[in-house]
């Protein structure tokens, strides 16, 4: 039996511990309600959810408006709901992994207008109310995904550009060396003509190498266009225009089951460029979309006024901001794929069948319009169509016509010229041609040994006649060097390339002509004669 004493004590534990559990019970409120108030503050997407059926308990005022779903119709959903999907394609399945925190990869959530949500998903196991749950924190890293897409984007397009810019080199040079086989063959095919009655056969023969000659000529002229290293004759052109008064040349080349629009704003800009080659892009353009439309269809060819803004030219390099004429060339043909678009302006790369192209002409129209300041782009899905926008920039006001040189009388002379050519075949057909006119030749077979010539010889020098691009010592060093021991001395130079522009090389008091390869005797002997008698 219980003492009084003893009941006491009792007594007074037994309230001590009710005490401490009221106490307990009261921090523990307390607490809870610390933490809500955390989880409704959070700046980032929380939830609570049922751990077996993901249905959402909680969900926090970030959830609510990053979401767009009202509290009461999100606590009524799962989190299959949102539609989650990986974003590399995985499996759809909830990240969790039970007793620890987890962060599982991007995902695709659905906000309640249907935009798309790129979250990373952090869970941990906790138990609410009783009963296993899941806490969730949401971090949306949409426009942090977006940032990496464009980057990404820049990054692949600059690398596009560097091979592009790497191949356009190669084929420059090709060219180059091309141009001088060319002039060999062009010239000694000359020469053997001389030689032959003009209606025997062996002449109709050489006439015959004449011509692929020619022919040959065209396709490094378009491997020069690729390079951005044709002769370009710049003037204002009215686009429009051109695409119109091409039109019923392009009628009969694309065939009847082909439909052709035009279009045009009603006061089209004008555009810097060389007419010739601007025409050779309209032309190559639309032979390409007839190419795509093997059963027929529709091509549209269009031009419009643009101002581009820094975004747009962010998005399509060389542009910079301006005012542009656009020209588009749609077509409903067979589209393209990706790895085809990734190629599709290299030289030589064509899709089609082996003796039905030289894959040569979307690389000339890049290198046409990159020469011209602009940019082409192309839009394109398999069976969908293709579009092609050329930017072309303005000419704010005209800057005059090219200078038009008049033919002149193919006559020889007595006069002493120094030829300068690394090239044996080159120089040795160059110096048959002048002597043949009847004038006194020296050769040299580079820039060095054509000083110590001029040195020596520089009373008796007429004129010289130089290639440009030579090893060791190129052309224009030659000639500055040339200035301080002959400074009257006229010079011609003789390039298969087209920076070198004859007006920018006589301003600069570089020389007095420019002689292009492939040359004819013809030709060579019309420019010689021409600066002799200036």
């Amino acid at each position: 039996m219980i003492s009084r004493g003893e009941a006491g004590i009792l007594a007074a534990a037994f309230n001590r511990m009710v005490g401490a559990l009221q106490l307990r019970e009261s921090d523990l409120r307390a607490s809870e309600a610390r933490y809500r108030v955390l989880f409704q503050k959070s700046p980032f997407p929380m939830w609570v959810v049922d751990r077996r059926g993901l249905a959402f308990l909680e969900v926090n005022d970030a959830a609510v408006r990053a979401y767009g779903w009202p509290r009461e119709e999100f606590l009524r959903k799962t989190v299959d709901d949102l539609h989650p999907a990986r974003a590399d394609g995985a499996a759809a399945t909830v990240p969790l992994v039970a007793g620890d925190i987890t962060r599982d990869g991007t995902w695709h959530h659905s906000a309640k207008d249907g935009h798309v949500l790129d979250v990373e998903v952090s869970a941990v196991d906790f138990e609410y109310r009783g009963a296993p749950a899941l806490l969730a924190v949401i971090n949306d890293v949409t426009q942090r995904r977006l940032a990496q897409r464009a980057l990404q984007e820049t990054q692949d397009q600059l690398r596009h550009s560097q091979k592009m810019e790497a191949v356009g080199r190669l084929a420059g040079g090709i060219a180059h060396d091309f141009n001088n086989l060319l002039t060999v063959i062009d010239s000694y095919s000359a020469f053997v003509l001389e030689k032959l009655a003009p209606a025997s056969p062996e002449a109709a023969d050489v006439r015959e190498i004449q011509t692929a000659a020619t022919r040959a000529g065209a396709l490094t002229r378009q491997l020069l266009a690729f390079s951005r290293q044709q002769p370009f004759e710049a003037k204002a052109v009215d686009l429009s225009a051109t695409v119109t008064g091409l039109q019923n040349m392009l009628l009969p080349l694309l065939g009847e089951s082909i439909n052709l629009t035009t279009q045009a704003p009603p006061k089209p800009w004008a555009v810097w460029g060389d007419q010739g080659q601007l025409e050779q892009v309209i032309v190559n353009l639309a032979l390409n979309a007839r190419d795509a439309m093997p059963e027929g269809g529709t091509l549209v060819i269009s031009t419009t006024n643009v101002e581009v803004d820094d975004d747009l030219a962010a998005r399509h390099p060389p542009l910079v901001r301006g005012r542009y004429v656009r020209l588009a060339v749609s077509d409903t043909g067979i589209g393209m794929s990706d790895e085809i678009k990734g190629r599709v302006f290299e030289p030589f790369f064509t899709t089609k069948e082996v003796g039905r192209g030289t894959g040569l002409g979307l690389s000339t129209v890049y290198g046409i319009v990159l020469q011209a300041g602009g940019a082409i782009t192309v839009e394109t899905e398999l069976g969908r169509g293709s579009t092609f926008d050329v930017y072309l920039p303005r000419a704010e006001a005209a800057q005059g016509e090219g200078v038009v040189t008049t033919a002149r009388e193919l006559r020889g002379g007595s006069e002493t010229i120094l030829v300068v050519e690394d090239e044996d075949a080159v120089r040795a057909v160059t110096c048959r041609i002048l002597a043949a006119r009847g004038y006194m030749v020296i050769e040299a077979r580079d820039g060095s040994e054509a000083l110590t010539m001029a040195a020596k010889d520089s009373g008796i020098i007429d004129l010289v006649l130089s290639d440009i691009v030579m090893p060791r010592m190129n052309g224009l060093e030659f000639a500055a060097k040339l200035r301080t021991i002959a400074p009257k001395v006229r010079i011609v130079f003789m390039s298969g390339y087209a920076e070198y522009d004859p007006d920018r090389l006589e301003m600069l008091g570089m020389g007095s002509g420019l002689v292009r390869k492939p040359f004819t005797a013809d030709g060579l002997a019309r420019i010689v004669r021409g600066v002799l008698d200036r």
